[in-house]
This record gives C-alpha cells, sequence and structure tokens, in this order.
C-alpha cells in the first residue's frame, strides 16, 4: 500500500511538469485548479478564436469575462457564443438572453435548442470540458468540475463536435 501510493506520487510529480489535462473545480472546490482562473486566463492569453458553449449564460457571470472579450475582439479575434437561447430559459430566469452583447463585441451567437454540452475553446490549442455553465452557480456556488486539455488529438475531436453543433444551430452574428 505505502508502494503503491509512491508510485501515484510520483506519477502525478512526472504529469504536472508537462502536463496536457488538469482537472478543474469551482470556487466550493478547495482543491488545486479552479474553473474561473482557468477560464479567465485563457481568455486573455486567446489570439485568435475563442468558442464559448454553455447553454445557460447569466449577464453577472458574463460581465466577468467581458473585459478580456473585449480586448480579444478589438484585436481582431473570432468569437463564438453557443446558447440553448429558448424563451422559457429567459422567463424562468435560468439565462440571458445576451445576443445583443455578443454582436455587440463582434462575435456570433449559435442557438442550438437541444445544448447540453459545456466547452471554453481557445485559438483550438486549449479547452475546457465543464459541467459548468457561465452562471453564478456553475461558477461560484455548485460543486463543478470538469478537465482542460490541450493535447491536440483530442482538440481535433473537440473542434469536430463543434462544426457539428454549428451546423445544426441558428446564427446571428456582426
Amino acid at each position: 500500500s505505502a508502494q503503491r501510493l509512491q508510485l501515484l506520487e510520483d506519477f502525478v510529480d512526472r504529469s504536472q511538469k508537462g502536463t496536457d489535462i488538469l482537472f478543474l473545480g469551482t470556487s466550493p472546490y478547495r482543491g488545486g485548479h479552479r474553473f474561473e482562473d482557468q477560464l479567465c486566463r485563457m481568455l486573455q492569453d486567446a489570439q485568435f478564436e475563442i468558442v464559448i458553449i454553455s447553454p445557460w449564460i447569466k449577464k453577472q457571470t458574463w460581465n466577468k469575462i467581458k473585459g478580456p472579450l473585449r480586448k480579444f475582439s478589438r484585436k481582431g479575434g473570432t468569437l463564438s457564443v453557443f446558447m440553448r437561447g429558448i424563451d422559457s430559459d429567459y422567463s424562468l430566469g435560468l439565462s440571458d438572453n445576451l445576443q445583443e452583447d455578443i454582436l455587440e463585441l463582434g462575435g456570433e451567437t449559435v442557438l442550438v435548442d437541444l445544448l447540453h454540452a459545456k466547452i471554453y475553446m481557445v485559438d483550438r490549442k486549449e479547452a475546457i470540458i465543464t459541467s459548468a455553465n457561465l452562471t453564478k452557480g456553475g461558477t461560484e456556488s455548485n460543486y463543478e468540475g470538469g478537465i482542460w486539455v490541450n493535447d491536440p488529438i483530442v482538440l481535433s475531436d473537440i473542434c469536430e463536435f463543434v462544426e457539428d453543433i454549428r451546423r445544426i444551430g441558428h446564427r446571428s452574428s456582426a
């Protein structure tokens, strides 16, 4: 048992040096890497493309990331935001209609009725796949978990998935 523990600790040490995957948790999670911190870092480092896939996005949480998104859009980057965009979600307070905000940033909104995935991808070189929506619950109060990846093979699969749901969605852009 002590030998197994040592092997596990050695593996963790080795893998953190050149990692291409990290576990992320939300605010109640007191462990290592936090979803919101990793997302903000990714958005600040973005060069040419940001893809946000979140069925529900609330204005309060959107405003937290709007600064880096505005800076990114001024550099001429491409912003795509995928949401459910269903009127009942808005009337029930599950999400806010952010299409105008997204258009203001020069981005496109892709509305997908059956959307449940949550993916945040930057420059097709890193992504977060998580259970967290861009809502206060998703980023601050719920126990949400996910992974950050920068593995090119996995990112290729994520890009294919994004293009599949882009094809079925309804778009609005600047």
